[in-house]
């Protein structure tokens, strides 16, 4: 029922109107209940849906939202500047879309772990601030987009990052200063997880020792 009433509501752009009756249990919602006993959408999962459409700026009014997962889907569009609001986002799955644009930046959630926008189409360079505030990131993929200039060292803020996805896109020669600020991330040392794919990217020099255990195919 949730996945086929959703469906319509995107492609009419009034989705939040639609939250407003009961959907708690719903397939692919969850809600947590505050301590007025009100029920607020915490996630949502809507991945592989054969959702064709994009995201309505109605979203924006969803504040206890945690976790979004649209993907594997044929969404498109750029992401509303009310989503990149939102402050209580911790994982955001848009993977395997057509969003288009810049990189979308959640200025407000600095909780966030997980933010996947691999294989989509956006467009232009991450800014230079765009790490700093994400110490709690996890895992972090752009992965087969069109972006373009260079990686700002500030990467290093994300000290707890796991898994780092950065290949198939137009970024230029990486920086020593990045790469050492990526090869210093304490859980590099601890966890055997990370995923640094520089495939495209063999213009690297001076740091193959130090990143040989995690780098995928010089």
């Amino acid at each position: 029922m949730f996945v086929s009433a959703i469906t319509h509501r995107l492609n009419t752009a009034d989705l939040f109107t639609f939250f407003q009756v009961p959907v708690c249990d719903w397939e692919g919602v969850v809600c947590l209940t505050n301590l007025d006993g009100e029920d607020h959408v915490a996630e949502v999962n809507l991945t592989q849906t054969n959702l064709n459409s994009y995201i309505p700026s109605e979203w924006g009014q969803l504040q206890y939202l945690k976790i979004l997962d649209l993907s594997q889907n044929s969404l498109f569009g750029t992401i509303p500047s009310e989503l990149l609001l939102l402050p209580s986002l911790q994982e955001i799955d848009f993977s395997h879309n057509q969003f288009h644009g810049p990189v979308p930046v959640f200025s407000r959630a600095d909780g966030m772990n997980r933010l996947l926008l691999k294989e989509n189409d956006f467009q232009g360079t991450i800014p230079p601030d765009f790490f700093v505030g994400k110490r709690a990131m996890i895992e972090f993929s752009v992965m087969g987009n069109q972006l373009t200039g260079t990686i700002s060292e500030a990467i290093g803020h994300m000290s707890l990052l796991e898994i780092l996805e950065l290949s198939s896109n137009g970024f230029s020669g990486m920086q020593r200063n990045f790469i050492l600020e990526v090869a210093h991330l304490p859980l590099l040392n601890t966890v055997a997880l990370l995923v640094f794919d520089l495939r495209y990217h063999s213009d690297i020099s001076g740091c193959h020792e130090k990143l040989e255990v995690f780098v995928s195919g010089f």
